[in-house]
């Protein structure tokens, strides 16, 4: 965990970007030589370079980080762990800026039913899904599942903050 404080130790603002890919760089190189390259710890490095890679606009190698990142915390986790599925929407993030739109909804509902199998479809952390998966129907021209999902995921929303938060 010490290896992923991305902080500025004087404001305590995230660093994005460049900074961020570079220190997370850095954080990597130092964890694969203390914990082995397919360790947990690399999968999260790795995530954290794919967020400063999208961030900077380098979607493919965003992409990359991601497939990479997937597949140690796949390994170690399994396929419904709720790390699995955060792992899962960053990488349908990197397909839908990368056009492949199908993908991202794949993703993105493999993401979906790992949450609520795990948290109960209407726990907080389905929402920001739901709205994903939403767009991603959007794109794909089917109004009609958009708005279900819109009004699954503002249900919860409400329900968890209340109707004027």
């Amino acid at each position: 965990a010490e290896w992923h404080n991305f902080q500025c130790p004087t404001c305590k603002v995230t660093y994005t970007g460049m900074p961020l890919y570079r220190l997370a760089m850095i954080a990597q190189e130092k964890l694969v030589e203390r914990d082995g390259e397919d360790s947990t710890s690399v999968g999260q490095s790795l995530s954290f370079l794919a967020q400063a890679c999208a961030q900077m606009g380098q979607v493919e190698l965003s992409k990359d980080y991601c497939e990479r990142s997937l597949e140690i915390i796949e390994s170690h986790f399994g396929a419904g762990h709720p790390a699995t599925a955060s792992t899962l929407a960053e990488l349908a993030s990197a397909y839908g800026k990368l056009g492949d739109i199908p993908k991202q909804k794949e993703l993105l509902e493999r993401s979906l039913e790992i949450k609520e199998k795990h948290f109960g479809a209407g726990h907080i952390k389905t929402a920001v899904t739901l709205l994903n998966l939403a767009t991603v129907y959007s794109e794909l021209g089917d109004l009609e599942e958009e708005k279900a999902l819109l009004e699954r995921s503002l249900r919860i929303k409400e329900d968890h903050f209340g109707k004027g938060h």
